[in-house]
């Protein structure tokens, strides 16, 4: 194609047709003799047009603190109501895959912040992000306004990051904005102790495998009572997922866990509870705090 065609054709296309071919263009170009999956360049447009549409759709579960049953945050969770019905996770892996991951992750975390100006003053809004995520100038355009007192950078990543010096230095810039750093899924996977180490977070995430009936099981108990040590030292935050008893939170706070979120306090909902805000589970109450108060 020459030059004044392609100039041509791009006046006529939209901004995401252009980047959407450009990605198309790419994979060709790297494609060389090998067969690549049938699927692939469906996946690269159906994620295209998530990021187009609606979705994904974001809910908010409530973060509280283990000893006085108030509410002192919200993950933001993303949803993706459309076929086929995949977890998130999924959906995010298959945009990583076709080039489009912080792309989305962008999307996402632009819905989400959305829901910001109704929190009180006192509950920050937590965030997931992946590591390309969180070093892309992407993320801090997004985030350029919004104040960091208010927002935890919940790090999510499920494959072997290869450059902490970049990644502790995309934080550092955030940091002094007053942004935090959470490292999720801790105690599984990738989110081992020398990770945590490497970033030094300021929460520490204990993964719900540990969580679920960690009052049954002394060698979960002992995995949390490692996590809440190394927070000490680190002077980081421990955040347990997953509680779903009061024989969990029982355990969990008296091994040291400072906050938690899980059924037993609120399922993920598309708003955040209402100004009464007063809501019991399993026995006991717990208080959100008003949301008609205005952040500062």
């Amino acid at each position: 194609m020459t030059g004044t065609a392609a100039t041509a054709l791009a006046e006529v296309l939209s901004e995401r047709d252009v980047h959407f071919l450009g990605l198309l263009e790419r994979r060709v170009a790297t494609a060389g003799g090998t067969n690549r999956p049938s699927g692939t360049l469906f996946d690269l447009e159906r994620i295209a047009h998530i990021i187009d549409s609606d979705q994904p759709e974001i809910v908010f579960q409530p973060i509280v603190e283990l000893v006085s049953g108030a509410v002192v945050g919200y993950e933001a969770l993303s949803r993706f109501r459309r076929e086929p019905s995949r977890s998130p996770d999924v959906w995010f892996a298959q945009a990583s895959r076709v080039g489009l991951g912080v792309e989305l992750e962008l999307k996402a975390v632009s819905s989400a912040l959305e829901i910001l100006g109704e929190l009180p003053r006192c509950a920050f809004l937590s965030i997931n992000v992946s590591a390309p995520t969180l070093c892309s100038a992407g993320l801090e355009a997004v985030l350029a306004a919004v104040p960091g007192d208010r927002v935890v950078l919940e790090l999510t990543e499920h494959q072997r990051i290869e450059d902490y010096d970049r990644l502790n230095a995309a934080m550092a810039q955030f940091r002094e904005s007053g942004f935090r750093l959470a490292v999720d899924d801790a105690g599984t996977g990738c989110a081992g102790f020398s990770h945590i180490l490497k970033v030094s977070p300021d929460v520490i995430k204990l993964d719900r495998t540990i969580t679920r009936s960690i009052d049954l099981h002394t060698a979960r108990q002992d995995m949390a009572t490692s996590l809440a040590a190394l927070a000490r030292g680190l002077g980081a935050t421990v955040v347990a997922e997953g509680i779903e008893t009061d024989s969990e939170l029982d355990t969990l706070a008296g091994i040291g866990v400072h906050e938690g979120q899980g059924y037993l306090f609120g399922r993920p909902a598309p708003t955040v509870p209402p100004a009464s805000g007063i809501h019991r589970a399993h026995g006991r109450v717990y208080s959100s705090p008003s949301v008609s108060e205005p952040p500062s």
